[in-house]
C-alpha cells in the first residue's frame, strides 16, 4: 500500500499518520492567498490576521518606493530629535543636581541653626541657674537679717523687763527705807542694787555684741559661698564652651579621613604586633623586636616608639581616632556609626591608660625576652655597646616587673601619650577664669 499523498507528495511511515493527514479539516492542497496583495500565507489563521489589520494591504503595483532624498531627510530629522532629547535630559540632570545642592545647603544651615539654638539654650539655662542661686542666697541673707532683728527685739524687751523689775525693787527699797528709817541699811541696799544693775547691764551688752557678731559672720559666710558658687558656674560655662569649640575643630580638620571607632583602636594595634611577632617566622619576629630594642638608648624611648608604631604610624591618618589638645588638656575620641561621625570627651586614667598599659605590657615582655637572648649571645662586656644593651635590658626588666603592674596612671607614660596623640589647639578658645 502506498503511503504517500498525491497532492502534496509527502511520504508517511505508517497508516495512522497517513489517515490523519487525509482527514484534516483543511486539506493540504488549499492555498491561503490574499486577493488584494496576492500574498500566499501559511495557514487560515495567518490569512485572517493579515486581512484584519488596521492598515490594509494594497496591490503590488500601488507600492511606491521612497526616494533616497526623502530617506536622508527623515534620517536627519531623527538625528536632530535624538540630539534634542539628549540636551533635554542633560538639562534635567543639571536641575536635579542644583536641587540636591540646595537641599544639602538647607540641611547644613538647619543643622547649624539647631546647634546654635542648643548652645544658646545651654547658656540661658546656666544663666537662669545662676540667677536662681543668687536669689536663693539673697533670701537666705534676708532671713538671717530678720533673725538678727528678732534677736535684737528680744534683747530690747528683756532690757525693758529688767528695767521694770529694777524699778519695782527700787520702790521696795524705798518703802523699806521709810519703814526702817535706817540710813546705813538704805545705803548698803542702794549700793548693792547699783552693782547688780551694772553687772546685768554688762552681761546684756555682751550678749547683744555676740549676737551681732554671729549674725554678721553668717552673712559674710553666705556672701563668700555665693561668690564662690558664681565663679564655679562661670568656670563650668567656660569649660562647656571650650569642649564644644574643640569638638567642632576636630570635626572640621581631622574627621574627614576617619573610618574606625575608638573601640577598634586597641584590636588593630594588637593585630599589628601579632602579625610581626606571632603570625610570622622566628627570624622575622626577632628582627622586628631587636630593631625596636636597638632603636633607642633609653626605656622611655622604647616605650614612646611602641606607642607611635601601634597607635600613630606615619601615613595612617585613617586609623587615628584619639586626639589630645595641650591648651585645655583634654583627650577626645572619634567614632563612625552608619556614616555618622561623632566626637566625645574621654578620660585618660579610666579609658585610655588601661589600653596603653595592656599594649606596653605585651610588647615589653616580648622585647625583653628577645633582648635577653641577644645580650647572652653578645656577652663581650668590654664592648661599650654590649654594656649599654645589658643595662638597657635590666631597665626593661625593672619596667616589666615593678612599673607596669601599677593600676595608677604614671606621669612618664602620660607625657609620652600626650606627645603621640597631640594636635594643635583652636585659636578661638576663651580664657578660663
Amino acid at each position: 500500500m502506498d503511503l504517500d499523498c498525491k497532492v502534496c507528495k509527502v511520504v508517511f511511515t505508517n497508516e495512522y499518520l497517513f489517515n490523519k493527514h487525509k482527514n484534516r479539516k483543511i486539506p493540504c492542497g488549499v492555498i491561503f492567498k490574499c486577493e488584494r496583495c496576492e500574498r500566499i500565507l501559511s495557514s487560515y489563521y495567518a490569512l485572517e490576521k493579515h486581512q484584519s489589520r488596521k492598515i490594509p494591504c494594497v496591490k503590488p503595483n500601488a507600492l511606491i518606493k521612497p526616494s533616497k532624498t526623502k530617506q536622508n531627510i527623515n534620517f536627519r530629522k531623527e538625528i536632530h530629535i535624538l540630539e534634542k532629547k539628549k540636551e533635554i535630559e542633560i538639562e534635567i540632570q543639571k536641575e536635579k543636581a542644583k536641587i540636591k545642592l540646595e537641599l544639602l545647603e538647607r540641611k547644613r544651615k538647619e543643622n547649624r541653626r539647631i546647634r546654635e539654638e542648643k548652645r544658646d539654650a545651654l547658656e540661658m539655662e546656666v544663666r537662669r541657674e545662676a540667677m536662681l542661686e543668687f536669689e536663693r542666697e539673697q533670701l537666705k541673707i534676708q532671713l538671717a537679717m530678720e533673725k538678727t532683728k528678732q534677736i535684737e527685739l528680744k534683747m530690747q524687751l528683756q532690757k525693758e523687763k529688767n528695767a521694770n523689775f529694777e524699778r519695782r525693787k527700787d520702790l521696795e527699797y524705798a518703802r523699806a527705807d521709810k519703814k526702817s528709817r535706817d540710813n546705813m541699811t538704805y545705803i548698803k541696799l542702794y549700793a548693792e542694787n547699783n552693782e547688780k544693775k551694772l553687772e546685768k547691764k554688762k552681761v546684756m551688752d555682751l550678749e547683744i555684741l555676740k549676737a551681732k557678731e554671729e549674725s554678721m559672720r553668717n552673712i559674710e559666710l553666705m556672701k563668700n559661698e555665693r561668690k564662690e558658687q558664681t565663679a564655679q558656674i562661670i568656670n563650668n560655662n567656660v569649660t562647656i564652651n571650650n569642649i564644644n569649640i574643640c569638638i567642632n575643630y576636630i570635626k572640621e580638620h581631622h574627621m574627614d579621613k576617619l573610618n574606625i571607632e575608638f573601640k577598634q583602636m586597641q584590636p588593630l594595634a594588637m593585630e599589628y604586633f601579632r602579625q610581626n611577632t606571632i603570625d610570622c617566622d622566628e627570624n622575622k619576629s626577632a628582627r622586628f623586636l631587636l630593631n625596636i630594642f636597638n632603636s633607642y638608648d633609653t626605656c622611655n624611648g622604647i616605650l614612646d616608639h611602641i606607642l607611635r608604631m601601634a597607635y600613630n604610624n606615619v601615613g595612617r591618618d585613617d586609623k587615628r581616632c584619639v586626639w589630645y589638645m595641650k591648651d585645655p588638656e583634654y583627650y577626645f575620641a572619634g567614632t563612625v556609626n552608619k556614616d555618622e561621625r561623632t566626637v566625645k570627651l574621654i578620660d585618660f586614667d579610666t579609658e585610655l591608660f588601661p589600653l596603653l598599659k595592656s599594649m606596653l605590657s605585651t610588647a615589653l615582655i616580648k622585647i625583653t625576652a628577645a633582648a635577653e637572648k641577644y645580650v647572652k649571645m653578645t656577652c663581650d662586656y668590654e664592648n661599650e655597646k654590649n654594656q649599654d644593651n645589658f643595662i638597657k635590658h635590666k631597665n626593661l626588666l625593672y619596667y616589666q616587673r615593678n612599673v607596669l603592674p601599677f593600676t595608677t596612671c604614671l606621669s612618664d607614660i602620660k607625657k609620652m601619650s600626650d606627645k603621640v596623640f597631640e594636635i594643635e589647639s583652636p585659636s578661638e578658645l576663651p580664657i578660663s577664669l
